[in-house]
């Protein structure tokens, strides 16, 4: 039977202010088509379904007809598994329901290790895999929290549990189906070794070390690190990766997604995803700027754009840089002059002091930094004020600011 693995979807994140609902559609759409060609009979996705716990009601609706339509293209089982985004009482409220479209949804850690597991049966009916589907483990899934102690003793106890969890749930799996190959899921940081490290943290997250994971895993289909590819030291533990650029950082990355078989579940293919409207990072003076977006222009593209303005600061940069990109596809998301704004730069030397300023008047010199004027200066000046007062009244009644 064969096997797409995929991951990080991150339904209804939005980058800046644009909407990346379209992308979404047409992804969800090519992996359909990739699964119809490939004759594929399972869908896993491990993790970070939806960018937030409780996701806008378009990245629902995307999410479900998904499902409905993988169900269609002939997809016996998808396999959904809750990642630190994800809610998982969100993602299991409909879990029954689902379950009679052969939709597997997993949002926490079972009591009974059987629970987690899914066999997976060829068109004959003959079973041929075992998938163990564990979610993102948070720490209360895995371990009672003890007052007191410092996050070396918690993130020690942490990965500990999450051993143990991993160790519990495939040897129920080896005991249950011996002759299977066994595939599990994962949503973590994975680092080499045996001995948690809470140096290697990654934003809020600790690493999780993997040395001592299970041997029994034929293939670990693992979420969470964006950028896919398997572990060095555990060639059999892979990342899909995230389905679209979701931020500037991944601009010009290769994204991809993994299709494998039971009959060979440690010899993966990549299959490589397509990239919708592409992510630019542009730098240089003004002139250099507007020739780069002339270009992306002619080109036809639909390039969303991360601008640093490197010349003398441009106080109307987003309004230049927007008139440039008008009536394109083209889009500018962020933009910054590298320059500081000379009248700030002045003020900075006298005797002025941040207590001795109105909020407004912080508010109005950070749109002069940032070159905002216009409409859009005016009405973000309407809207901080409406803000303050709001926060005034809470703060006067006793409110919480």
């Amino acid at each position: 039977m064969r096997i797409l693995h995929t991951a990080d979807w991150h339904l209804g994140i939005s980058l800046g202010t644009e909407k990346r609902a379209d992308e979404f559609d047409r992804m969800l759409a090519y992996i359909l088509e990739k699964a119809r060609e490939t004759e594929t009979r399972c869908v896993i996705i491990s993790g970070d379904v939806f960018d937030a716990p409780v996701p806008p009601n378009q990245a629902v609706a995307q999410y479900y007809r998904f499902l409905v339509d993988a169900v269609r293209a002939g997809i016996r089982d998808v396999i959904v598994t809750a990642g630190n985004h994800d809610s998982p009482s969100f993602l299991e409220a409909p879990r029954e329901l689902l379950k009679r479209l052969n939709v597997h949804v997993f949002g926490k850690l079972e009591k009974d290790p059987a629970d987690q597991l899914v066999v997976l049966k060829e068109d004959s009916g003959k079973p041929c895999a075992v998938v163990a589907a564990i979610p993102y483990l948070h720490i209360r899934d895995v371990r009672e929290t003890v007052s007191g102690e410092g996050f070396d003793q918690q993130h020690g106890g942490y990965c500990r549990g999450v051993l143990a969890a991993y160790r519990r749930v495939c040897a129920c799996a080896k005991e249950k189906y011996p002759a299977l190959p066994l595939l599990a899921t994962a949503h973590f940081w994975a680092l080499p070794g045996t001995e948690p490290d809470p140096s290697d943290q990654m934003g809020f997250q600790a690493g999780v070390p993997v040395g001592e994971f299970p041997e029994s895993i034929d293939y670990l289909a693992m979420g969470h690190i964006h950028t896919p590819g398997p572990l060095p030291y555990r060639k059999n533990f892979r990342y899909a990766g995230s389905v679209l650029p979701l931020t500037f950082g991944e601009a010009g990355r290769e994204k991809s997604m993994v299709l494998l078989d039971t009959d060979r579940p440690a010899e993966p293919e990549t299959v490589a995803l397509p990239v919708f409207r592409n992510l630019e990072v542009l730098t240089g003076t003004m002139p250099e700027l507007l020739e780069q977006i002339g270009r992306l222009r002619e080109a036809g593209d639909n390039a969303m754009l991360d601008v640093c303005q490197t010349g003398p600061f441009q106080p109307r940069l987003r309004q230049e840089l927007d008139e440039c990109c008008a009536d394109s596809g083209v889009s500018v998301i962020f933009c910054r002059n590298q320059e500081r704004n000379p009248a700030l730069t002045r003020r900075s030397g006298s005797d002025e002091r941040l207590a001795d300023l109105a909020p407004e008047t912080v508010f109005a010199r950070m749109l002069d930094a940032n070159g905002t004027g216009g409409e859009e200066r005016a009405q973000l000046l309407e809207t901080f004020r409406e803000a303050l007062k709001d926060l005034e009244a809470k703060q006067r009644g006793g409110g919480p600011a």
